[in-house]
């Protein structure tokens, strides 16, 4: 089966192997190699089907690039004044209410004075999200927890 779309996100399966975010839906790469996939890039993916317990989960067969990746834009400064940091692009759902959560707390807990004070925040917590998300777990044996 194809599958053409744009590139939303790229990110780890639980096990750590790569898949993409392409028109709504996650593909797993398995042995297919993605790491020239960009985000923004229009892309066709022949896929295929598999179970796992239940879940009916897409594996990455083969891909092409249906044209370059689009240009990255220089960062630019905002009106609140962010010193120049690169604001995210093509954040997913669980990010933006991560963030979401995080500002709206410090909002709550009278950290934010001005409106500007919410970027530098907002920074931070994606940041912080991403961060866990490129976290790799690892099981410890539960000898090997001191309580």
């Amino acid at each position: 089966m194809s599958v053409k779309g744009r590139v939303e996100e790229i990110g780890k399966s639980q096990k750590g192997s790569p898949k993409a975010k392409v028109a709504g839906f996650w593909y797993f790469a398995g042995k297919t190699d993605i790491s020239e996939m960009k985000l923004g890039q229009e892309v066709e993916l022949d896929v295929h089907s598999f179970m796992i317990g239940t879940n009916e989960l897409w594996g990455i067969d083969k891909w092409k690039a249906l044209g370059p990746p689009p240009p990255q834009a220089a960062p630019s400064p905002s009106p609140g004044g962010n010193g120049g940091n690169p604001v995210p692009q093509m954040v997913s759902d669980r990010a933006l209410l991560f963030v979401s959560n995080c500002v709206g707390s410090a909002i709550q807990a009278d950290k934010v004075k001005a409106p500007s004070d919410i970027l530098p925040w907002a920074l931070a917590a994606r940041a912080a999200h991403k961060a866990v998300e490129d976290w790799k777990w690892t099981p410890v044996p539960d000898e090997e927890i001191p309580y």
